[in-house]
């Protein structure tokens, strides 16, 4: 028996209670219902615990099916066709003449070939309850039947309006079946009630070429009126018009759209194609460019209340594949965008494999000379598989696409080489190609920047008084975005343009209450999820593979701030957001921070402009390709932050500054951090390439972050170079843990043997570092027997010699022309492992500048059991250069370190008032000091431990 799909998704039977009708919204549990290659129906197991004697409406009839019959015991039935769902409510249905008795199922096998039902529903009748296994099998050619037959309407309320239509090739009768036939259906419905369009079979309008023009709409190919449902079936395929009608249009199209206003539109279960723009095309060549034309492929509400698409796929679009503006209480459920945005635009320039690659692939081959113009260094480039993909038009023919990004380009040899990375370093996910690629197969660097999912408002000609435009209580959700060249999921809140989104006391424009949630995106150029203008949003739960991350889009003004109508649209509030709360969210693989459409400065970008944002502590970075993992570049008011990294390329955290719109903090800003392998694409440098936080800006207030975890670095934990003539207000930790062991850390290994068996060393793993304790030399990991102890870090095949950078301070304060920093310090738990002797847990002045006011407290500063060379005596606390002043030490503790490495070039006036202090220099009886510091001075051999205290600026021997 074969398991067979119905096409049916509403009005089909529940099983209820012997001797009673059944009929209601779905099937009953025991009907099996699959799709199977162009046949459809239902199969059902009539077993008498399940179908004890009874009435049974099975569901829509077909005009002609097969039944087979395979009887089990007992049973004695008679399948009806009837015009209702109940056979007018009587239960006998041979005396009820809305019944047509089609078959009797009893004592044997049996068959009918044909069986024809010219009623509208399959209603079973057992008198006899027993066992036996019923199926149906139609044809997707046949899929309804009686009353309501193909492209035939029909009143189904009874209101005297027709409300629905089942349409099946060439509606309009102008001999070819395409987009016009749907929107001639949906005109052919004349209620104002709720109205439903069902489609079946492929509407295909790639016959139209750049001199097509739209002769039944001026701008819309398929358009919905208030209260209209357009429902397709399984194998229904709408297919927009031709690379050339795109590429030469200049009037706004939309192929699946409201007409403009009507509200209360639904688009369901539709496959919406653009062949042409789901392979490489350049969107300029043959045609004007559509540059700012506003050409939307797939679904597009505009101005639409209580709308939804719903379970609909949109492969390849130029603009958004689906867009929704100024609109209210709309959602876009269980969609996928595939390729839209114009992924597939190359502007130009386009390259071919000059020999196979296979399955993780990451350095390409191409001609010599070859590499596409447009193409360079974290670039968002595309490579065509050898596996087919059957889900579009002329699958066999239509290959599968990877996308990743450019780590660098070798032209010095024949070939040339483009090597590509598609998931960060240490991730145990592979960086390289998905699957084989064959020597021809194409390559290029996409020029597309357009979206998946944007919510947009703006002031149009509905709003001729100059009325807010507030698009409220939006909805993305359990969507799935795919290969797109911009943002997946965007809150574009606002019209840029001088002249709309304000009047003379305020912006008019915004988002209000938007839901983004349990959505997911991959291969995506640009960010996971863009904020703009918008106020209420929620954003939860959504997860992006190889993705952007999250940006909130720079603004010059608060939401809060007094509005200055002088100001131009770029430099206003336009952009603003407030009350956005964040949970739950996932970033793996975040994409490059530079080349095109890059996420600027990290993968998560809070900037200047917005208020109010709850970043929760469930939100994660999991690996980034290049680049930052967070950047605090604006003064984010009233916001709380809360951050997790892992496994990050450069900083975990920076203030953005040299980005543009970059402000400092004027408030203090309040959060937590967890960050785990930070600055992994270093494996050698300087203390400022690579820590875990970089804090440069000239900010006046403290970020405060409470925990403080971080685990692996390759520089320091924090770093502080302000930018030259800034001053800085450092930042406060509290509950802090830090272990500066090396980045990827994986063990220490008695032998080189012991680490090779122990950690994996493949594409997947490069970054992950061990100590291997029998080295040759103090420079080698291939040989062991030496008895040396050494770093070794995997670089993606075998584990090499690495060194430390020297002089590398967990904490470090760098001032390169008379800089201060003030206040700041760190509360409470332990700092252990610098990676070298010669660095400290603490390097508060280095350069020529001041750290004033720097509070070190209930902290122990360690060398831990592991994690460092055992020859490593880092030190404690250093003044290497510079000046410190009013620095406060309280309760500080010392484990693995010396008591000559505790304090290095400090100063006994270089303690506040409020320190106690162990073997600091220079602290004898009757030298300067600040009045009321104490200090214990364990290393004088003569005295013995001595006690001192700081009184009217001199020290005083209390021993």
């Amino acid at each position: 028996m074969i398991n067979l799909k119905c096409f049916l998704s509403a009005a089909l039977a529940v099983a209820l209670s012997a001797s009673s009708v059944s009929y209601a919204d779905s099937f009953p549990k025991n009907i099996a219902i699959e799709r199977d290659k162009d046949v459809v129906g239902y199969k059902i197991d009539l077993t008498s615990s399940l179908y004890p004697a009874g009435v049974y409406t099975i569901g829509k009839a077909f005009p002609g099916a097969v039944l087979d019959f395979e009887f089990g015991a007992s049973i004695s039935a008679i399948l009806y066709a009837c015009d209702t769902q109940d056979g007018a409510g009587d239960n006998d249905l041979s005396n009820d003449d809305e019944c047509v008795a089609l078959a009797t199922l009893a004592a044997a096998d049996s068959t009918v070939d044909p069986l024809e039902a010219k009623k509208l529903w399959y209603v079973l009748d057992i008198n006899t309850a027993g066992s036996g296994t019923l199926t149906i099998k139609g044809s997707w050619d046949q899929v309804s039947g009686g009353s309501e037959g193909y492209n035939q309407t029909s009143d189904r309320d009874g209101d005297g309006n027709v409300d629905y239509v089942l349409v099946r090739g060439d509606y309009n009768g102008d001999g070819v079946t395409d987009l016009e036939d749907i929107d001639a259906a949906v005109e052919a419905l004349t209620d104002t009630g709720p109205k439903v369009v069902e489609v079946v079979g492929v509407f295909d309008s790639s016959w139209m070429t750049a001199s097509a023009e739209l002769d039944w709409d001026a701008s819309t190919f398929i358009e919905l009126g208030a209260n209209t449902t357009l429902q397709c079936q399984p194998d229904a395929r709408l297919y927009g018009p031709s690379l050339d009608f795109w590429r030469s249009r200049s009037t706004a199209t939309r192929l699946v759209a409201n007409e403009e206003g009507a509200d209360n539109v639904v688009v369901r279960g539709c496959m919406i194609e653009n062949t042409d723009l789901i392979d490489p095309f350049d969107a300029n060549t043959g045609g004007t460019g559509w540059g700012a034309t506003p050409l939307f492929g797939g679904i597009h509400f505009g101005g639409c209340d209580g709308c939804l698409a719903e379970g609909n796929v949109v492969r390849g679009s130029p603009h958004s594949g689906f867009f929704m503006t100024r609109n209210n209480g709309s959602t876009f459920r269980g969609n996928t965008a595939y390729a839209t945005g114009e992924s597939f635009n190359h502007e130009g320039d386009s390259a071919v494999l000059v020999n196979a690659e296979s399955l993780g692939s990451t350095a390409i081959e191409i001609v010599n000379g070859g590499v596409p113009s447009n193409c360079a260094a974290n670039d968002w480039i595309l490579i065509e598989l050898d596996e087919a993909d059957p889900q579009r038009k002329n699958g066999s023919t239509r290959k599968v696409w990877a996308a990743g990004w450019i780590e660098d380009i070798d032209l010095s040899g024949d070939p040339d080489i483009i090597n590509i990375r598609r998931s960060g370093l240490a991730s145990g996910r592979n960086p390289g190609l998905p699957g084989a690629a064959s020597s021809g197969n194409r390559i290029f660097c996409s020029e597309g920047d357009k979206h998946a999912f944007e919510s947009y408002t703006e002031d149009d000609a509905a709003d001729e008084n100059g009325n807010d435009i507030v698009a409220k209580n939006n909805v993305f959700e359990f969507n799935r975005a795919e290969l797109i060249s911009n943002v997946a999921f965007q809150i574009r809140g606002v019209n840029m343009d001088e002249n709309e989104c304000e009047n003379e006391s305020a912006v008019t424009c915004w988002h209000e209450n938007m839901l983004i949630r349990n959505n997911r995106a991959s291969d995506v150029n640009n960010e996971l999820v863009q904020v703009r203008g918008s106020r209420g949003a929620v954003v939860e739960h959504n997860i992006g593979e190889r993705t952007g991350g999250v940006t909130f889009t720079f603004a010059a003004q608060t939401c809060s701030a007094p509005y200055d109508d002088s100001l131009t649209a770029s430099t206003d509030q336009r952009e603003c957001s407030t009350s956005t709360v964040l949970r739950g969210n996932t970033i793996r693989d975040c994409r490059p921070n530079s080349g095109s459409n890059a996420v600027l400065g990290g993968c998560v970008r809070f900037n200047n402009g917005h208020e109010r944002i709850s970043w929760f502590g469930d939100n994660i970075i999991d690996s980034n390709i290049q680049g930052t993992a967070y950047a605090i570049a604006g003064d984010v008011k009233a916001s709380e932050i809360h951050m997790a990294a892992k496994n990050i390329y450069g900083p975990c955290l920076t203030d953005g500054l040299n980005a543009s719109g970059a402000s400092p903090l004027t408030s203090p800003l309040y959060g937590s951090a967890s960050f785990e392998n930070c600055g992994l694409g270093f494996a050698a440098g300087t203390a400022s390439n690579a820590p875990a936080i970089s804090w440069r800006d000239d900010h006046t207030a403290s970020l405060v972050l409470d925990p403080f975890k971080v685990s692996g670095v390759v520089a320091s934990v924090f770093f502080s170079d302000p930018v030259s003539a800034y001053d800085i207000t450092s930042p406060i930790f509290q509950n802090v843990y830090i272990n500066g062991q090396w980045a990827g850390y994986s063990g220490t290994f008695a032998t080189l043997s012991a680490l090779d068996l122990a950690v994996q060393c493949t594409p997947e793993y490069e970054g992950l570092t061990a100590i291997i304790q029998d080295a040759a030399s103090a420079s080698d990991c291939t040989t062991g027997g030496g008895g040396t102890e050494n770093w070794c870090r995997c670089n993606g095949s075998d584990f090499v010699n690495v060194d430390p950078i020297t002089n590398r301070d967990v904490f470090m304060w760098l001032f390169g022309s008379g800089e201060t920093a003030s206040g700041g310090g760190v509360y409470g738990g332990r700092v252990e492992n610098a990676l070298a002797t010669g660095s400290s847990l603490f390097n508060l002045s280095s350069g020529a500048g001041t750290n004033d006011g720097f509070v070190i407290s209930g902290v122990t500063l360690a060398k831990a059991d592991e994690g460092m060379l055992t020859s490593d005596a880092p030190l404690g606390m250093q003044e290497q250069a510079g000046t410190v002043t009013n620095l406060t030490i309280q309760g500080i503790s010392f484990d693995g370190i010396t008591d000559a490495n505790r304090y290095d070039g400090f100063e006994s006036t270089d303690f506040s008032s409020d320190s106690m202090v162990v073997d600091i220099s220079g602290a004898t009886a009757g030298g300067s000091c600040n009045t009321g510091t104490i200090q214990v001075d364990k290393d004088n051999t003569a005295a013995g431990q001595t006690l001192y205290v700081c009184e009217n600026s001199v020290w005083i021997d209390l021993d």
